[in-house]
């Protein structure tokens, strides 16, 4: 997985105007779940996080499930780049609606890594 580049980040800005999302679909068998998660990691700390861009994952190794309910789409390691306040925005949102509340700490806690909490 190559490193973002300086202009990389300025052209996610100019499409995250036009989409809600931007969507990499990776191999999971070419880019393991530690490897996967350190490059996104990465790229949010050094470049995404001070243009409010975010990049999450979703990878088959890694099971998300939340009070019984598998949230990984299951197939492929997936990295979903979105603006940061839109998507802060969204969580403040449904927090008021009370969306969060049966959900497991542990999982809440690393779900707004790099994020604001809403709770």
């Amino acid at each position: 997985m190559q490193s973002l580049g300086h202009g990389q980040v300025r052209s996610y800005n100019l499409c995250i105007r036009k989409y809600e999302v931007i969507i990499y679909a990776y191999d999971p068998e070419e880019f393991p779940y530690a490897r996967f998660h350190q490059a996104l990691e990465d790229a949010n700390q050094e470049f995404l996080l001070r243009k409010d861009l975010l990049v999450l994952e979703d990878h088959p190794a890694e099971a998300e499930v939340v009070n019984g309910v598998c949230m990984n789409q299951g197939k492929y390691a997936l990295s979903l780049v979105q603006s940061l306040s839109k998507l802060d925005d969204s969580a403040e949102q449904m927090a008021s609606k009370g969306f969060y509340h049966t959900w497991p700490e542990e999982y809440l806690t690393a779900l707004f890594n790099n994020r604001k909490d809403p709770r």
